[in-house]
């Protein structure tokens, strides 16, 4: 749910659905102008437009704009985009404008703040919703409906007693939007094997929720989601129909020609979850939207900013019974972007004289021959193996006779350590379905794993890979514990 200020005299709030801009980056600087125009259309304009950017150039004239413009209305406006943003950069301007004159820009930064991190910053919003003037009372329902964790769902069942029906019928409708995202941990005294298989009794007990998600311009697989908690562990159940009917097990694997090896582009089936580590306020509007994309590289937009990425891997972790940890941050590799695996102590063994990783999974490449390294230990054809496992493969003969369209996998596998393996997970493929079970610590004790607590809100996003196509959550979810 987003919102935006048009006038402040007159305050509007209006809820806006979600699109994108795409503008020139010679235009910001017109924008920024028309940002201060006398014209509120104009005004609203620019919101809009600058309201869908993450530049972090606009941070500096848009806080000056904020602390300097004499204008109420245009301070009003760049508090409204910089809220957007949600950039760790503005903080501190935000806790100058709880000064400000003009009550609707200090409702603005307290909702910033409350975003960045700051418990106390809520009480402005708590006491506005019993404000005499209407408009405040609009304002702050509007603000917490774009804020939409715990506390701030108990702020909006208390303005569905407000006098004035519009404001009761904003506050009903965030309410019914901010439930229909949330995902709630059952607690349960028995918790499910994870095995890829949903029938444990404890799942009866949790509630579910559809994540619908899409793939580009047509809708993608709406994935089922359930959650349980048992003393100090978390459990998830994620289920979904598979949009190509053929379920990927393999990642780039060896196929014969009838001649020689290639690396075929074939590609694992996937999922990932993304959950803020630290304060990335704008994660809770955009999902997935707030990490740049540059060049199809994923990194948050501020230094310091952290998210805990798990990713289940149909080729790569399923086999060990885990997902494979990484973290997020604002570096921009050319290679990763901000990706990066976690903590794993990689320990090198030898199998007939080349080295491989011991632990996480290892490329069955021989680079100057541009062929498999290894083939399974076992008699079975290359094509009946579906996985090679670390410490149970035999060196790859290349005069042995292969036929057209034998496969050798493509890498070898073997279970994660440190803070990479934290994460217990198992999927299981029936009727043109994946089954995937989850299981991790709420408290890893690791600095690039989220912590769950208790009574707390956690927003995230899902993205599915089948195979090669990515689909991506349409919303921000929440997982209430």
């Amino acid at each position: 749910m987003r919102i935006w200020f048009a006038g402040i005299g007159i305050l509007t709030l209006i809820l806006l659905i979600p699109f994108t801009i795409l503008y020139a980056l010679e235009e910001t600087e017109d924008l920024l102008r028309q940002l201060q125009s006398e014209d509120p259309d104009a005004r609203e304009e620019a919101i809009e437009i600058l309201g869908q950017s993450q530049d972090p150039g606009l941070i500096e004239p848009l806080v000056n704009l904020l602390l300097k413009h004499k204008n109420a209305e245009v301070r009003s406006a760049a508090a409204v985009i910089l809220f957007r943003m949600g950039n760790e950069k503005a903080r501190e301007a935000f806790a100058s404008a709880l000064k400000d004159p003009d009550i609707n820009v200090q409702l603005v930064a307290s909702g910033a703040l409350y975003k960045f991190g700051d418990p106390k910053a809520l009480d402005l919003l708590a006491t506005a919703l019993k404000d005499p003037s209407q408009e405040v009372r609009f304002s702050a329902v509007a603000i917490l409906a774009d804020i939409g964790d715990a506390k701030s769902l108990e702020l909006l069942k208390f303005a569905l007693q407000d006098p004035n029906q519009d404001i009761r019928d904003l506050a009903q409708e965030a309410l019914q939007e901010l439930t229909s995202n949330l995902l709630q941990v059952v607690t349960t005294d028995n918790a499910p094997v994870i095995d890829g298989i949903s029938d444990d009794p404890a799942w009866a007990q949790a509630g579910q929720l559809q994540v619908a998600t899409e793939i580009k311009t047509h809708e993608g697989p709406t994935v089922t989601l359930q959650a349980l908690r048992k003393e100090a562990k978390m459990y998830l159940l994620a289920s979904w129909l598979d949009p190509s009917q053929t379920p990927s097990v393999h990642h780039k694997p060896w196929v014969y020609n009838g001649t020689h090896w290639e690396i075929s582009k074939q590609e694992e089936d996937r999922l990932s979850l993304i959950f803020p580590i630290t304060s990335i306020p704008s994660f809770s509007d955009r999902g997935c939207e707030a990490f740049c994309h540059k060049a199809g590289l994923l990194h948050t937009g501020a230094s310091g900013e952290l998210a805990d990425l798990w990713i289940w891997r149909a080729a790569r972790s399923n086999p060990v019974g885990q997902a494979d940890d990484w973290s997020l941050d604002s570096e921009q590799n050319p290679e990763l972007g901000g990706r990066k695996p976690d903590v794993m102590e990689v320990a090198k063994i030898k199998i007939d004289g080349v080295e491989v990783n011991r632990q996480g999974y290892t490329a069955n490449v021989q680079k100057q021959e541009n062929r498999p390294l290894f083939v399974s230990v076992n008699d079975k054809k290359p094509d009946e193996v579906e996985i090679l496992l670390t410490g149970q493969v035999a060196p790859f003969n290349p005069n042995k006779k292969y036929e057209r369209g034998d496969y050798i996998p493509g890498y070898l596998v073997a279970p994660f350590t440190g803070s990479r393996g934290d994460i217990q997970a198992k999927g299981t493929y029936k009727e043109g379905r994946w089954i995937l079970e989850l299981s991790r610590a709420l408290d890893t004790g690791h600095p690039d794993d989220v912590r769950f607590e208790e009574g707390k809100d956690y927003f995230f996003s899902l993205e599915l890979f089948d195979g090669k196509e990515r689909a991506s959550a349409k919303g921000v979810y929440r997982l209430r514990f």
